[in-house]
């Protein structure tokens, strides 16, 4: 009987051990992380460098010179824009691999700078203003040296026979590419919370998927924040139909409806709510009834019992658990397909073996705790 028992209480181990192994192997891959954007003064060789020079396209600036990128191994930024003496950068690596890794500055891709940083993970979009960026100064372009001309005799010509004209093939129309077309959004933003002055603080800007539009202020009138002219042009249709987040800041600016982006430029008015939670202080109920905590919303009485009897203590049962092992890239964060607040990995399809031996897991513990009483039962 005795044997039986301890086969018994081995199986369910094992059992444990496999299909929490299972879960695992299960479980999907991870979203990108969230990434961070970069701000603050410049200089190169110790003066304050010129402005970029940029290219129009559409509705947006792309930096062609005097621009600012970071590396993250063999991961590089798109090229940031310096105006004033002032830059801004946005990094964001594809996937988790690169979270931990430096971070590196470099300015036209000539020299890099003395400043560093450490990419990590962040719930949210990730702002560190004020990164000064100090730059050696640019190497030197070599001179070229200058050839000594030599006087080259002139050939005699010969003539040349007049070609027969050739017929020109008529060329075929090729088709113009579909694209998106901007979407321009103005409107209002409405805060709840503990910050005093949240619209001159904080700029507000929009995502669609991986794509982040550029930031625009809100000013202030009366209690209610207004911006204008904040700007969507993603242009690959891959975004197509994707949900449109708002941040403001930190803080997500959620609309009264679902706004997804459409291949129709156009020009859209909305209201935007930023609702700011506190953390409530955790309540601590005592053996001999329960303590409500006084910052804590109030409780109804009803819901109070009379009396809280206390617990008989009883010997501690040790059950052994298979340690379990974190995925080191398991992130909490946004998906890419657009969804408002947190991302959450996405787990693969299981099996029908694999759901019955997860169901058994769900009862091995008292089947074990039974087993072990009836065993401490039978001892002299």
């Amino acid at each position: 009987m005795r044997i039986g028992k301890a086969f018994l209480f081995v199986m369910f181990g094992f059992l444990l051990i496999f299909s929490v192994t299972g879960a695992v192997d299960a479980a999907g891959g991870s979203p990108p992380p969230n990434p961070s954007l970069y701000s603050g003064e410049i200089r190169v060789g110790g003066d304050i460098p010129g402005d970029s020079v940029v290219k129009r396209e559409g509705v947006r600036n792309r930096c062609l010179s005097g621009c600012v990128t970071a590396e993250i191994g063999d991961f590089t930024s798109d090229a940031g824009i310096v105006i004033g003496g002032r830059y801004t950068v946005t990094v964001g690596p594809p996937d988790g691999s690169y979270v931990g890794s430096s971070v590196t500055f470099h300015y036209d891709g000539l020299v890099e700078a003395s400043d560093s940083d450490r990419f990590i993970i962040s719930s949210s979009f990730r702002i560190i203003s004020g990164f000064t960026l100090t730059f050696p100064a640019l190497p030197t372009p070599t001179p070229m040296p200058t050839a000594t001309p030599t006087m080259t005799p002139v050939p005699t010509s010969t003539p040349v026979p007049t070609p027969t004209p050739v017929s020109t093939a008529t060329p075929v129309p090729t088709a113009t590419p579909a694209v998106l077309f901007p979407v321009t959004y103005s409107g209002t933003v409405t805060y709840t919370g503990p910050e005093e002055d949240p619209y001159s603080t904080y700029p507000l800007f929009a995502r669609v998927g991986s794509y982040f539009s550029q930031e625009v202020l809100v000013r202030s009138v009366g209690t209610v924040g207004v911006f204008e002219d904040l700007i969507l042009d993603p242009v690959n249709r891959k975004f197509l139909n994707k949900q449109i987040q708002f941040m403001l800041g930190e803080f997500p600016a959620n609309s009264s409806e679902v706004l997804l982006f459409n291949q129709e430029g156009s020009e859209i008015d909305v209201e935007l709510k930023v609702t700011e939670q506190r953390k409530l202080t955790p309540i601590k109920v005592n053996v001999a009834g329960p303590v409500i905590n006084p910052s804590a919303t109030s409780v109804p009485a009803s819901s109070i019992p009379a009396t809280v009897s206390p617990m008989p203590t009883k010997a501690a049962i040790v059950v052994p658990v298979a340690p379990t092992k974190e995925p080191p890239d398991a992130l909490a964060e946004e998906d890419d397909e657009g969804a408002s607040g947190g991302a959450c990995s996405r787990g693969g399809r299981v099996s029908s073996a694999t759901g019955a031996i997860n169901t058994l897991m769900l009862f091995s513990p008292l089947f074990l705790i039974g087993g072990f009483r009836a065993w401490r039962k039978r001892q002299p």
